[in-house]
């Protein structure tokens, strides 16, 4: 297996860097939406017709869902080899940086919306919920650095 260039390593140690800084950030925004759900659910009047969280819970797993699949289909190898091929070990960082945000943004949305569903129903537990799945989301998006180098390494 070939060895990045010093150069191609610095950029994937700096994207590397950046992707995790908003990766943390996403899940830090959850959390602290989780904490806020959790004091201020209780003291709201719950006044929201009963069909519109179910509607948004339903919204909330199809994003889920669709994180999972998206995941899928966006770091499948032959993807990424025609990524590396066409654009290089840069265009496969890039790649690689971008797919990884759009998919924790995927799981931030989950929390958002379980902490709208949290407000609207006066349920703490609901956003408790939302952020286990929006957590599961974020674990499966986690950028791992090895997996990001022997990706770029393999491009010519």
């Amino acid at each position: 297996m070939n060895q990045l260039s010093e150069q191609k390593q610095i950029e994937l140690d700096s994207r590397y860097n950046r992707t995790m800084l908003v990766f943390l950030a996403q899940v830090a925004t959850t959390v602290f939406l989780t904490i806020i759900a959790w004091f201020v659910a209780g003291q709201t009047d719950a006044a929201a017709p009963q069909t519109l969280p179910n509607v948004l819970w339903i919204v909330l797993l199809v994003i889920a869902i669709g994180a999972f699949l998206l995941r899928r289909v966006m770091f499948n190898p032959q993807v990424l080899r025609d990524t590396a091929t066409l654009k290089g070990a840069s265009g496969v960082i890039k790649n690689l940086q971008f797919k990884t945000i759009l998919i924790a943004a995927l799981g931030e949305t989950v929390a958002v919306i379980g902490f709208v569903i949290s407000l609207m129903t006066g349920d703490k537990y609901d956003m408790l919920r939302a952020a286990a799945i929006a957590l599961i989301v974020f674990f499966i998006s986690f950028p791992r650095k090895k997996g990001w180098q022997v990706l770029a390494q393999s491009a010519p």
